[in-house]
């Protein structure tokens, strides 16, 4: 929680609770960071819903992995090319919504959680890390993308 300030974990014994007591539905939320800790919420609380915060900006696929693991009983990790498509995509929709500079700020910091636990990704941030503009770091995503294309891996214990 803030007055935590980010620290600790959640608990979700209240959760619990307050879907023990109301007729209304509940969401849980807290220390969600993979489809794994949803499931272990929704069996421990019996929530109507979860919500996740910070793990979907660590792991923006973590919503589609949910589904696969609550449907199928299991997922796959995104692979380092969708990793590095989406990167380009998310980078497109800032820059229409924020001048470059502040949409390039922005992608920096998402770089690296976006990349982290791919093949090579230090050589990538190191590199992204020194660009000037918005269509530089486009053009290193591309060179990067097409040199190492399919030979990533992701492991999941790097959220």
């Amino acid at each position: 929680t803030r007055s935590q300030m980010y620290r600790g974990r959640a608990n979700w014994s209240h959760i619990a609770e307050l879907k023990r007591i109301l007729k209304i539905a509940v969401i849980g939320n807290g220390d969600i960071l993979t489809p794994y800790d949803a499931k272990m919420m929704a069996e421990k609380t019996n929530c109507d819903g979860i919500m996740i915060g910070r793990g979907a900006v660590k792991n923006p696929f973590v919503f589609q992995q949910i589904v696969s693991l609550f449907s199928k009983g299991s997922y796959q990790n995104a692979s380092g090319t969708e990793r590095l498509n989406f990167l380009v995509v998310h980078f497109e929709n800032l820059k229409k919504e924020l001048p470059d500079l502040t949409a390039l700020h922005f992608m920096k910091v998402f770089v690296g959680k976006y990349t982290k636990g791919m093949a090579e990704s230090a050589k990538l941030r190191q590199t992204l890390s020194l660009v000037k503009n918005s269509d530089e770091l486009l053009e290193k995503i591309v060179e990067f993308k097409k040199e190492y294309d399919n030979k990533f891996f992701f492991k999941e214990d790097a959220i």
